[in-house]
């Protein structure tokens, strides 16, 4: 018998600022199984919303996609016309944005945003549309959702505008959601909330879910496998039990040490030195050589991801060593 496809495949992907420019993304490989729940990890400047951005088909001009695949189940987004990507954008696959304050249209009452999605992928119009975004809304546990689908986005708090945002990924029935910081600009307690409707919410449907955070945190709660990117590319992943107990990356390790610990008391945070590398200022070899304290000769040459343990890949000459302290 043959196995099914992954749900979402992204095969060398590479997208550059231009035509003949500096590269965004660099060959980057990645897959997400039906059902699960995939984390996106990484520095600001790592690559994470235009990853995200690359596979939905919203890319800024003249950013592009110069090489590489992305396959839904099968099928190669990259190779569609833009008017049939339209058409499965919202409804295979749909994306909750950062800023839900600056995502949605100011002048256009909640109920209006939702019924675009629904006439567009259900044709749902009037009533009908009224309806279903009514019930989107109690899904989402809006509170009072048959006032607040009247509601204009300033009316709503930022908790609020979070669950309009997610009620209109949700209302083509996606196969396919990504979420890219999802609890940005959220105070903790909403924060909990939110994460909490996100896995109710993949739990019932069965859909897979592409998380995309800085938050290790929110990692560690909600994802089945992870990804650690830097500079625009995957320089780890495997299970979320593998990388947060045997990170085999460097940069992974700063990563986790750099969490706040209770038990540090009024110790410094552990950082890593350094900055992420400016577009188009990346040297040769291994981008994050010039922070990582177990840099040498070998690391003038980019490395491959490969394997260091069952299903778990770290591009590295040197995984799991760590370094030497005098």
């Amino acid at each position: 018998m043959t196995a099914s496809p992954p749900m979402l495949q992204v095969r060398q992907l590479t997208t550059t600022l231009g035509a003949r420019g500096p590269e965004i993304l660099s060959g980057v490989d990645l897959a997400l199984g039906s059902g699960e729940v995939l984390g996106v990890v990484g520095e600001s400047g790592s690559g994470k919303s235009m990853l995200a951005l690359s596979i939905m088909g919203l890319l800024p001009h003249p950013i592009m996609v110069r090489n590489g695949q992305v396959h839904l189940q099968g099928q190669d987004l990259l190779a569609l016309p833009p008017r049939q990507m339209r058409a499965l954008r919202g409804k295979d696959v749909a994306m909750i944005f950062q800023e839900p304050m600056t995502s949605l249209n100011p002048v256009m009452r909640v109920g209006q945003q939702i019924g675009e999605v629904l006439r567009w992928h259900l044709s749902l119009q009037g009533d009908a549309a009224r309806a279903e975004g009514i019930a989107l809304l109690r899904r989402v546990e809006m509170p009072d959702p048959q006032r607040q689908i009247d509601a204009y986005p300033h009316e709503l708090s930022g908790g609020m505008r979070q669950r309009v945002m997610i009620a209109m990924a949700l209302a083509g029935r996606p196969r396919l959601l990504i979420a890219d910081e999802p609890t940005t600009a959220l105070d903790v307690t909403i924060q909990s909330q939110i994460l909490n409707l996100l896995r109710k919410l993949q739990q019932d449907s069965g859909m897979s879910v592409l998380l995309i955070t800085h938050d290790l945190g929110v990692i560690a709660e909600m994802c089945d496998r992870v990804a650690v990117m830097y500079a625009g590319r995957v320089v780890e992943q495997g299970a979320v039990l593998d990388i947060f107990d045997r990170p085999a990356h460097p940069y992974t390790r700063g990563l986790l040490a750099s969490r706040p610990k209770i038990s540090a008391g009024a110790q410094w945070l552990s950082t890593i030195d350094g900055t992420v590398p400016a577009l188009g200022q990346m040297g040769p070899g291994c981008s994050f050589a010039p922070r990582c304290p177990l840099a040498r000769t070998a690391c003038t040459s980019v490395p491959a991801l490969r394997e260091v343990g069952p299903e778990h890949q770290a591009a590295c000459v040197v995984p799991f060593e760590t370094a030497v302290t005098a």
